[in-house]
């Protein structure tokens, strides 16, 4: 189950909610993504076919028929032997069907003779069957048609695929003349999912949304495949915070109803955002759920693809030997003949290979999947994509350029922003390698405006957000403004009721009363509104210097982000010290741009929280060092806020303390740990960074202080008004002392981040 302290408290009951009523219960089918028969469970196989061998009467042999067709049509692993058995079995029970003249069986095994022939890509026997079936079963061919190519995607080279929207137009039509609402709402669902798979997402989303204002009105309680397709529009788009929110929402109806047809795609886009937000093991749980849940009904995707996912979120925390022994456990599984999902896990093994840089055999695969891809989607952008990855990831730059030119010929509407950004990065690193340096600036162009398009994306929510809430604090204003004005006249009336009862003598006063009464009460007005248009004018200039910042701190981590880029591949032709010396550079810049990274992504632009940023700063350093296998890292950070002034120097402190411990105090693989901590001592901040390897001769280190790390940490230290401290008992001890600016970031109460672990890298 999921750790409350790592989630929001909303997903964290959803999650544990739904996953706990999914996989503590049995499968339970109540509804399909078109109106086919309730599927056959394979567990039905030895039952069915007893059965059938005892060789029953006409009626009911035709109806075993019609279902051993279904059951071998449903098993996960869509083999091509269980497709033919399916088709036999359909053609056995349409052949007794027409010899006992049985037309509403005739029509059932015409159905199952169509779906097998589907699964053959055999498109055009299929649609020759329509006009063969009732109203009824031609209705749920039709759908079946709509549904392969808004999701499943027919065969480019069918002639069916251009003929989605016709598909949903007829269906709509039959479905109006049946008065089937439930499938003429069904075909404005495969509407959409038929612009989404032709990139129109603006469209897609439209129907979507009508959708479930249709289905709300009516009270329609299966919302989870609306859900489904409006996560996986979002992912598209880049909008992965909406995307994890439509897929939680879809798990709790599915959850709810007890429709778990598509539990396994659930889960596995579950699993996938989860992987997003570096939530690891989540991620693989999702996973794991996909998989099982695949074992029982088909689903977009399939159990290895699954699996290779969970091998991948393995390869994310760089245990590439454990993402190994998986998939090969894993292809021992594979029934024979199931080269779909062969090809899975071969590209699995290409990414496990070239991560270890085992360049040879993670090339043998990368090819072997190329080919398989290229023959069966010559025209895909993603065929041409992954090779040249490899190609890029090896620094073999020649025999990346073609196939990524290939990849860009092959791009299309429905090309994920991020994918199109990556492509343009890869064209930059390999043109810069071949010294077209002005080709190279121009696609590194391209990289950053899909980058900021992603961004905008937020962004636009965000701005959503801000005006709804100025709009109700306006209408707050005018209520406030109302109220005083009743209280106002309220008093008026007791004044008057008051002076109605002195003599005649008082009335004069009354009036000049009245008189200054009034002016007073019209100043205050005025004034009243003046203020509030001050504050209207204050909140909303405090909102833009908001969002400027966050530009610049993006834009300024986006440039750092570049320095580092052009600095790696210089270093690809240097050597020794001035190898070492952009490394290290490297190593800085990055500590300054994880400052700016943090700001921009922020709630508060102004300070840090120093219990997040130096933990993802020593997890870089030590991936960085990925030989370092031996030294163990041990952190204990307190929650501190400080603002750039003082987070920028003791970030740099603590990348020279902890690089110099990792490259110097563990020689010939000595096994060793390093210690950080950070903590407030009344008015002061103490930052501690220990080791306990060889340690430092104390008179000579410091005649060499005129090295530059000395001189970074003194400088910096100096900056942060700190003093700063060396020991030299069993290792290297070193202690910063600096006060806690109070203009420099409020300090907030947050959990205390403490871990220990051994670097698996």
């Amino acid at each position: 189950m999921y750790k409350k302290e790592n989630l929001s408290p909303c997903i964290y009951l959803v999650c544990n909610f739904f996953l706990m009523t999914l996989l503590a219960c049995s499968p339970s089918v109540k509804a399909q993504y078109y109106p086919e028969p309730p599927r056959i469970r394979p567990d039905q196989e030895p039952r069915l076919l007893k059965s059938y061998s005892k060789n029953p009467g006409n009626n009911e042999k035709i109806a075993l028929l019609i279902d051993l067709s279904n059951l071998y049509y449903n098993k996960p692993y869509k083999l091509k032997q269980d497709i033919s058995r399916s088709l036999f079995y359909a053609e056995e029970a349409k052949k007794l069907s027409l010899a006992r003249n049985n037309q509403k069986s005739f029509n059932k095994a015409q159905l199952r003779i169509a779906t097998a022939l589907l699964a053959q890509n055999n498109f055009k026997a299929a649609e020759a069957i329509l006009p063969t079936l009732d109203d009824s079963c031609r209705l749920n061919l039709l759908l079946q048609f709509c549904f392969m190519d808004g999701v499943n995607s027919i065969d480019p080279h069918l002639p069916g695929k251009v003929k989605g929207i016709m598909y949903v137009d007829r269906a709509r039509a039959l479905a109006t003349k049946l008065n089937d609402k439930e499938a003429e709402l069904l075909t404005r669902r495969y509407r959409a999912e038929a612009h989404l798979s032709r990139g129109k997402f603006k469209e897609a989303e439209h129907e979507l949304q009508q959708l479930l204002k249709t289905y709300n009105a009516i009270g329609y309680k299966r919302l989870h495949y609306v859900f489904l397709d409006l996560s996986m529009l979002n992912d598209q788009t880049g909008n992965y915070d909406k995307a994890l929110d439509y897929a939680l929402k879809a798990a709790n109806v599915m959850a709810a109803t007890k429709d778990t047809l598509a539990a396994g795609d659930i889960f596995m886009v579950l699993g996938t955002q989860f992987r997003r937000e570096s939530e690891w093991e989540k991620s693989i749980e999702m996973y794991k759920a996909s998989a099982k849940n695949y074992r029982i009904n088909a689903g977009l995707a399939t159990v290895i693809y699954a699996e290779s996912q969970i091998a991948d979120v393995y390869t994310g925390q760089h245990q590439y030997q454990k993402a190994i022994d998986y998939l090969q456990s894993a292809i021992k599984h594979i029934p024979e003949g199931n080269e779909v999902s062969r090809q899975t896990i071969i590209s699995s093994l290409a990414d496990c290979y070239l991560k270890l840089k085992m360049y040879n055999e993670s090339e043998h695969y990368f090819l072997k999947e190329f080919h398989i891809n290229k023959s069966t989607d010559p025209n895909s952008e993603a065929t041409y994509h992954r090779i040249a990855f490899f190609y890029v990831e090896s620094k073999k730059y020649n025999k990346a350029i073609p196939y990524l030119h290939e990849a860009l010929k092959h791009e299309t509407a429905s090309t994920a922003i991020s994918t199109k950004g990556h492509l343009q990065f890869m064209l930059f690193l390999a043109d810069s390698a071949a010294g077209n340096y002005r080709s190279a600036i121009s696609h590194l162009r391209q990289n950053k405006l899909y980058d900021d398009s992603a961004l905008q994306v937020g962004k636009t929510a965000a701005t959503q957000n801000l005006i709804i809430q100025y709009e109700t604090n306006k209408k707050n204003q005018r209520i406030k403004i109302l109220e005083q004005n009743d209280q106002i006249q309220n008093s008026r009336l007791k004044q008057a009721n008051l002076i109605t009862k002195i003599t005649i003598g008082g009335l004069l006063l009354f009036i000049a009363a009245g008189i200054i009464f009034y002016r007073q009460f019209r100043q205050r007005q005025l004034a009243a509104k003046i203020i509030s248009r001050k504050n209207v004018q204050m909140e909303r200039l405090l909102s833009e210097k908001e969002w400027l910042l966050k530009e610049v701190h993006h834009r300024v981590k986006n440039n750092l982000h570049t320095v580092v880029s052009l600095l790696e591949i210089q270093a690809e032709f240097l050597k020794d010290d001035a190898l070492e010396a952009i490394e290290n550079s490297q190593h800085r810049i990055f500590a300054m741009s994880l400052i700016h990274q943090k700001l921009y992504m922020a709630e508060d632009v102004k300070s840090i929280n120093m219990a997040e940023y130096l933990p993802e700063l020593v997890t870089y350093l030590k991936e960085s060092f990925a030989d370092q296998r031996n030294i163990t890292f041990e952190l204990n950070i307190q929650p501190i806020q400080l603002g750039v002034s003082q987070a920028m120097p003791l970030g740099l402190i603590t990348n020279e303390a902890v690089t110099n411990a990792i490259k110097y105090a563990f020689p010939a693989q000595q096994t060793g740990k390093i210690t950080v901590s950070l903590e407030k001592d009344k008015e002061n901040v103490i930052l501690f960074i220990a080791d306990d390897g060889v340690g430092f001769d104390r008179d000579t280190e410091f005649q060499r202080e005129s090295s530059l790390g000395l001189k970074l940490m003194n400088g910096l230290s100096g900056d942060i008004n700190g003093t700063l401290t060396f020991f030299g008992k069993k290792g290297t001890h070193i202690q910063i002392v600096f006060p806690l600016d109070p203009t420099d970031g409020d300090e907030k109460e947050l959990p205390i981040i403490k871990r220990e672990g051994r670097n698996e890298s």
